[in-house]
């Protein structure tokens, strides 16, 4: 399935899709923030060319995974995304970061609610996935009230779910 999903709008916030322009405000809130990836192991954006090259991948997938820009007023917030759909079992994982000057405004449980929203009319998508470090007590808290329960956890991580249909 090619990306053709539209902007959310939720109160104050627009969540829309992720496109070059975006590259800089990604790379100087998310790529040079170490504080932004403390707790995923993992850095796309350490470069202005590795984000360019990372959203170009995200516009131009042919699979069922969505990558949107959390912007306020056009002011960049961070980004959110689902991505890796499992046909077995109708399920796809989310994932989210929030720029530090907007740490604690809600921004975070507020786009993951959208996105939740957004998933609920793919009739392709049952179960809503995502993950969280242990020692992020913040992300965790968006999760469970975004109405995601714990499912699992290893030495690192909680993996929460989200089932849309029982």
């Amino acid at each position: 399935m090619k990306n053709e999903y539209k902007e959310i709008k939720i109160s104050e916030l627009a969540i829309v899709p992720e496109s070059l322009s975006d590259a800089e405000d990604i790379y100087k809130y998310m790529g040079c923030d170490a504080e932004i990836t403390k707790y995923t192991g993992w850095n796309p954006y350490q470069t202005l060319d590795a984000t360019i090259e990372k959203i170009k991948r995200d516009i131009c997938s042919e699979n069922d995974s969505y990558s949107w820009v959390i912007k306020k007023d056009g002011e960049f917030i961070g980004t959110i995304g689902a991505y890796d759909y499992n046909a077995e079992d109708s399920s796809i994982e989310i994932g989210y970061s929030i720029s530090r000057k907007h740490w604690g405004k809600g921004y975070a449980k507020s786009a993951v609610k959208a996105v939740v929203e957004f998933l609920k009319s793919e009739p392709h998508i049952s179960i809503i996935r995502a993950w969280s470090h242990k020692d992020n007590i913040a992300s965790i808290k968006v999760l469970l009230g975004a109405g995601f329960a714990e499912c699992s956890q290893n030495e690192e991580q909680i993996i929460f779910e989200l089932r849309l249909f029982l």
